[in-house]
């Protein structure tokens, strides 16, 4: 996270939306809290969590108050948590953020994308306050529109590798993601980030196909 190039903005982002990494990625890199040893190490995970919980309201704010429109609560590794731990290690670290940040920025908009959750996700936004879900690629489309984005505007969720494939295969995911959720509150991203090699001739096809389908 750039921390200190936010801190010393005096003028308006260039940038429309930030989106700040979730509390549950940043310890499951930490050596001592790895996936494979989370459950003895939870004392200390709970108090990185804490940490990173004060750390990433305060970045969000401070991108709010640079000039974003809206942020997002990155939660990469979501899909790997065990169902009774999800609402410890993901939901309630993220509604925590939310809180702090709509304390200080009232009208926030907060998209929250907790990753492979699957099934979880109608936990996800029954309980933590954000105003719009990221979905990944392997979500299934169905279960999205009928479950979840009859209850918050959704978003995403082209797969990474179709964007890097390109032409009428692109076209075809791109195709099926906005007939599926044409009917309700969407907004067309990626499901995960752009691979390193993505040719930009692929991503101003993929540009050019949402402009001319919506």
């Amino acid at each position: 996270m750039r921390l200190a190039n936010t801190f010393r903005l005096r003028k308006p982002m260039d940038q429309d939306w930030m989106r700040s990494t979730a509390p549950m990625v940043c310890v499951s890199y930490d050596a001592s809290s790895i996936m494979s040893d989370l459950r003895p190490s939870m004392k200390r995970s709970d108090a990185l969590t804490d940490i990173l919980v004060e750390a990433s309201a305060s970045y969000l704010i401070r991108q709010f108050e640079a000039g974003v429109d809206a942020v997002q609560i990155f939660d990469t590794w979501a899909g790997v948590v065990a169902s009774d731990e999800f609402d410890r290690c993901c939901m309630e670290p993220c509604t925590r953020i939310a809180a702090a940040v709509r304390a200080r920025i009232p009208a926030a908009k907060i998209i929250g994308f907790p990753r492979g959750a699957g099934s979880k996700l109608r936990r996800y936004i029954a309980a933590v306050p954000v105003d719009a879900l990221g979905l990944d690629w392997t979500i299934d489309l169905e279960f999205a529109r009928e479950q979840l984005q009859s209850q918050k505007p959704i978003q995403g969720n082209l797969d990474p590798v179709a964007l890097l494939v390109g032409g009428k295969a692109l076209d075809r995911a791109v195709d099926r993601i906005l007939e599926s959720f044409a009917a309700g509150p969407f907004i067309f991203n990626l499901g995960h980030g752009v691979l390193p090699d993505t040719p930009v001739a692929h991503v101003e096809q993929l540009v050019a196909r949402v402009r001319g389908l919506t």
